[in-house]
């Protein structure tokens, strides 16, 4: 009985206890703020993210960045599922390992937490949106 008891406690606490610490996810400027803590929930959790791999030194991400964060911004305003999201590839190092980053920015399309497919369009505002809404309509 003594033993039924340790058993039946140990499982409850294994589905009670979180198994990995989440962090909320921000946002600024309508697109989420990807860490190496919530990066796994945020892409499992939404059908459809655009990550931008970025580093703040990179002359190409601060130029594509803005437009990047007018996209989220419109697609937001539209009622999109999409979600777009950055990840700072200086602090977060593990993650542009994972995903092999070795041109910034890179931006990836994620799909049912799965990633599917690189974005090598023109970094604007419309050729981003454009994209999204391109690769939505396909399903």
């Amino acid at each position: 009985m003594f033993l039924l008891t340790l058993t039946t406690v140990g499982l409850l606490l294994t589905i009670i206890a979180p198994v990995t610490p989440q962090e909320d996810v921000t946002t600024k400027n309508g697109v989420l703020i990807l860490t190496n803590k919530n990066f796994n929930s945020v892409i499992e959790e939404n059908e459809f993210v655009l990550v931008m791999f970025y580093a703040p030194w990179c002359g190409a991400c601060k130029s594509a960045h803005p437009q990047f964060e007018k996209a989220a911004q419109e697609l937001e305003e539209k009622g999109s599922v999409a979600k777009l999201g950055e990840v700072d590839v200086t602090v977060h190092k593990s993650l542009g390992g994972k995903y092999r980053i070795e041109y910034i920015p890179d931006v990836r399309l994620f799909r049912n937490g799965k990633e599917e497919t690189k974005y090598n369009g023109a970094r604007s505002q419309k050729a981003f949106v454009t994209w999204v809404e391109k690769m939505l309509a396909q399903g």
